[in-house]
């Protein structure tokens, strides 16, 4: 399913590590904060029974915000999406 979170008078929706949003530009914002986060940190751990949760938790603590309702979606989907993310962030150059 995904996270609905409110910031503002906006809300925004996470499904898989992709935000959408009717506001392009919170969107952007939320989408650049999780690529940061991701590539910082490596993102949820592996294992994270609802990683999009996690995801939502940690960019409403640097935005600011609130989770208005969360489900956890299918563990795969979410892994996979996740794992390639987490590929894509690597920095081959070192």
């Amino acid at each position: 399913m995904g996270v609905v979170v409110r910031i503002g008078r906006v809300k925004a929706f996470l499904r898989a590590g992709e935000w959408r949003s009717a506001d392009l530009r919170i969107e952007r914002v939320l989408n650049q904060l999780t690529t940061d986060w991701i590539s910082s940190t490596g993102g949820p751990p592996v294992d994270a029974p609802d990683p999009d949760r996690l995801v939502a938790q940690e960019i409403i603590s640097r935005q600011g915000g609130k989770i208005l309702l969360s489900a956890a979606a299918s563990g795969k989907t979410v892994f996979r999406s996740y794992l390639s993310k987490r590929q894509m962030s690597f920095d081959f150059n070192g």
